[in-house]
């Protein structure tokens, strides 16, 4: 993964970078089984080996979580954006800009044309196929 460009894995953020090993500085290599050398958000510069155990999908940044809006919502690139730039970064509570602007996208009240009330009408509908694209919303 350390030498891929725009490629990541979706993982948990709460391990301390220090009880993670770096990974192996010539070859970007980890000698510990089950793990693979990651660039996390927290552990400034430095490859570290992240366990596999720890990777999980359900965990993905909340933005990778809005690919159902995607067409459904008018200028949902633009929200995003806008959501990134003005939203509460760096926060109080250890937030990464995702989540925080994930929060401030989902929190955002407008017309029809918002993630908010994306959610509220599949939820509102009790049907579960129009709520199961929402999952990792709902």
């Amino acid at each position: 993964m350390i030498n891929t460009v725009d490629t990541g894995i979706c993982g948990f953020l709460w391990p301390t970078c220090s009880h993670l090993a770096p990974c192996d500085s010539l070859n970007h290599a980890c000698y510990q089984s089950n793990t693979i050398c990651v660039r996390h958000p927290r552990c400034q510069d430095h490859p570290i080996c992240y366990p596999i155990s720890m990777m999980d999908q359900k965990v993905c940044p909340p933005m990778n979580a809005l690919e159902p809006f995607q067409g459904q919502i008018q200028n949902l690139d633009k929200q995003i954006d806008d959501a990134k730039f003005n939203c509460h970064y760096p926060s109080q509570h250890n937030l990464t800009r995702d989540e925080s602007a994930a929060l401030y996208l989902y929190l955002l009240i407008g017309n029809n044309e918002t993630v908010r009330s994306h959610l509220q009408n599949a939820w509102d509908s009790n049907d579960e196929e129009q709520m199961k694209p929402y999952g990792l919303n709902i």
